[in-house]
């Protein structure tokens, strides 16, 4: 019985010292945002970025309208939920760009590790469109005055995103 009772002292110990690697971990994920950003939209240090993140400015040929889809957009919750950053890291004049894709964790949704990925995208009509994700989703981004609005369709489900310019 006594072997019960330490087996889950240190269960419940282990468990806590997890949690709080956790909780620290999410803070090193905080990529050049002050603490105000992060208290204001409480999603940056949940979504990983890259250490070594450049922002390739769009070149002079690029035209505006899709030269203003350039640099991180963040503080935004898919449907409410799902801390989501979004890195738009170089685009050409074509509209071809390469972006930085981020999420945080939702247990909601079982997802349990916060990640992100470097997806392809092509920005066209105003829309930028990334490449379909290995699970079959498809996200789409477009702007709504100074804000990032974004869908995520996945199995006829979709959820919605806005997103603020952030600088990091």
């Amino acid at each position: 019985m006594a072997s019960l009772k330490i087996s889950a002292i240190l269960t419940r110990s282990t468990t806590l010292a997890l949690a709080l690697l956790l909780l620290a971990g999410c803070q090193t994920t905080n990529v050049g945002t002050t603490n105000t950003e992060v208290a204001e939209g409480g999603c940056l240090a949940e979504t990983p970025l890259s250490t070594d993140l450049s922002i390739s400015p769009p070149s002079a040929d690029v035209p505006d309208d899709i030269a203003r889809f350039s640099g991180v957009w963040g503080n935004g919750k898919w449907d409410d939920k799902l801390c989501h950053t979004l890195a738009v890291v170089s685009i050409d004049a074509d509209g071809n760009a390469e972006a930085i894709y981020s999420y945080g964790t939702y247990s909601g949704w079982d997802i349990r590790k916060a990640e992100y990925f470097k997806p392809n995208g092509k920005i066209a009509d105003g829309k930028l469109t990334l490449e379909t994700f290995r699970n079959g989703a498809k996200a789409v981004y477009w702007f709504s005055g100074d804000v990032l609005k974004g869908s995520y369709t996945r199995n006829g489900n979709t959820s919605y995103v806005t997103l603020s310019r952030v600088n990091i």
